[in-house]
This record gives structure tokens, sequence and C-alpha cells, in this order.
């Protein structure tokens, strides 16, 4: 299996090195081959830093919102775009100006929700990706005042951490989006959204959740061994912070509600995998890292795609590049989870 595995690895990294310029023809019928056409969809976008980062790698990312669109114009039902942070590689005003003009063409189209990431704090230094502390302009460049989905954030006019809700099916989902390795008092403010609404579908948008495929970061039990884990970070020194152990027993394990949990900030080799893990009622919940800024052109325009399903109990996850319009097949990459209760 451990051969299979590096084949299957050098196999993605050989495709993804042949980029083609522009995006290819988009076919709804192939489209439709991988797709139920009755399904809603989530579209998760990875760490996006080297896309903001290098000027000539930012055409990358328009990619991903090209094709993002153009399946919006061909009627594919996109209800929200999610990103897992490290927007930025160097908390610079030209890599968030980059963002913001790129996330803008969604404007009124189709909500997409974000994260700040380890890149997105600090004062910056010429070292990026410090988070020395919580100094970032995310609020300045993503307002979500307007956006569609926005229910409420925890501090007023500071959306690091939000709430958002969207309906799926029907169905509402909430969205909680909190900060790179939260503090204890977002962590309880989310358990009150999470604990409050029950009936409701709820979503983790976090930066650094797993350190692997099936592995959360957990300090207590690991310690600084776990590399890019959130205690690593002087933020960690001055603030009472949560790593994915912590915002599993805390928010995730307590509540029925929370059912999937999306995260980055792992690179190659780790930079995908999946964890299925039981809340305390039960019921399966999906921990999901996917982040791709180490494949070539910072990651190739690689998604992954939630496919919510019309029996409103399965969702089946895809990993797609927008760049070759081509499926990566593994266990990790393409996958059923049922998300009905026990």
């Amino acid at each position: 299996m451990k051969y299979l595995f590096l084949i299957t690895l050098s196999v993605i990294f050989l495709s993804c090195s042949r980029v083609h310029e522009d995006n290819p023809e988009f076919d709804l019928a192939e489209w439709n081959s991988h797709v139920e056409s009755t399904s809603e969809l989530m579209i998760f976008i990875p760490d996006i830093q080297i896309y903001t980062d290098e000027e000539d790698k930012t055409r990358y990312l328009n990619a991903i919102i090209d094709r993002i669109l153009t399946l919006h114009d061909n009627g594919v039902k996109i209800k929200a775009v999610l990103q897992a942070g490290d927007i930025t590689n160097r908390n610079t005003t030209r890599e968030w100006a980059s963002a913001d003009r790129l996330f803008s063409r969604l404007d009124n189209k189709i909500p997409y929700i974000m994260c700040p990431g380890n890149h997105d704090y600090g004062r910056y230094t010429g070292d990026s990706g410090n988070a020395n502390n919580r100094n970032t302009p995310y609020s300045s460049y993503f307002d979500y005042s307007t956006n569609s989905a926005f229910v409420t954030s925890f501090e007023d006019n500071i959306y690091d951490n939000s709430l958002f809700r969207i309906f799926i099916h029907g169905n509402p989902f909430q969205v909680i989006s909190l900060e790179f390795a939260p503090a204890d008092d977002v962590i309880a403010w989310a358990d009150s959204i999470a604990s409050a609404d029950e009936d409701e579908t709820a979503i983790v948008l976090t930066h650094a959740y797993m350190y692997k495929d099936g592995v959360r970061f957990n300090y207590s039990e690991y310690g600084s061994s776990q590399d890019g884990s959130p205690y690593n970070y002087s933020i960690a020194s001055y603030e009472s912070i949560n790593d994915g152990e912590e915002i599993w027993q805390k928010l995730v394990y307590p509540n029925r509600s929370v059912r999937f949990v999306l995260c980055g900030h792992m690179a190659f080799p780790d930079y995908v995998g999946n964890l299925i893990s039981a809340n305390s009622f039960g019921d399966p919940v999906l921990q999901m890292l996917f982040d791709t800024q180490s494949f070539p052109n910072g990651g190739n325009g690689m998604i992954q795609i939630m496919e919510f399903r019309s029996d409103m109990r399965t969702v089946m996850i895809h990993t797609y590049s927008t760049i070759t319009g081509s499926w990566t097949p593994g266990i990790k990459q393409e996958y059923l989870f049922d998300y009905s209760r026990q």
C-alpha cells in the first residue's frame, strides 16, 4: 500500500505539472458524468497564499474563480464557496488587494466564506506567517456585512470569527468560520451557537485543525513535535489558544449540529486527509484537510467539491483541477459520507 500511495502521488504531481495556459473548455455533459445534476454544491478552496504572493501565479486563482462562475452560469447549483485561510503569504496590502479583487467577482452571485490563517496575522517583518499577534486587515478587505449568508460575528465589524447560514436542498446549514488558533472566548462563542441550533447542520471552517490524514493537532499529547502546531507560534505565548484536539473536545464533540470540519495549513505530503469520528451522540463527523500550496504553481487551481445529493443525507467529495479539468481519484480525494443522524 505504501508503494501504491507513492505512485499515486507521483501521477498527481506529473499531471499537475502539465498545466494548460487557460481553462479547458467546459463540458457540461462530462461534468454531469461526475456530479449529479440534482445535487447542490459547496466549493472548498485550499490555502491561496502562493497565488496572492507571487504575481505570476495569480492566474491560477483567477482560473478557480473562472471555473466557479462558468459552473454557476451553466446552472450548477453552488450554494457557497469556502476558503481555508492563508489568504496571503506575507500579510501585505498587495496580497490582500489581489485576493479581494478576485473573490469580489463572486459578489451577488455566490456567497464566499473565508477564515484567516497564520500567514494572515502578525506585523510583517520580512518573515512570512509569523503570527506574532492578531494584527490583520482581513476585515477591511472581507467585510461580510453585505454577504447574503452572513448572520453575525464574534465582534462587531470584525469578521475573523463569523457565522453564516446557507440552504442546501432547502435545509439550513450553519458555517462557523474561526480564526487561526481560536482563543478560548471564541470557542465559547461558537459553542453557544452550535448548541442553540441543534436541528441545523453545522460546518466549522478553520485554518489549522488536522496535522495529517487521520490525525488532529494535539499539543497535549505530541507537544511541538507536530510541525505547524498552533502552539509553535508566538501568539500562543500570550493568548489562550486551541488546537485541533481542543476544538474537537470543546466545540465539535459535544454538539450534535456540527457534522463537518474543514481546514488547510499542511503542505505535501500531508496536503489531503480525512478523519471520521463519532461525536457525543454517536453521529459521525467528517473532518477534512486540504492544502495544495506546495504543488506546482501554488496549487494548479485544485479545489474540492462537496456534492450534497438530493437524498439530503449523503455528500460526495471530489478533488478537481480547474486548470486541467481532471478529477483526482483516491480514497482521500474521492469518497462518500453519510451525514444523517444515527
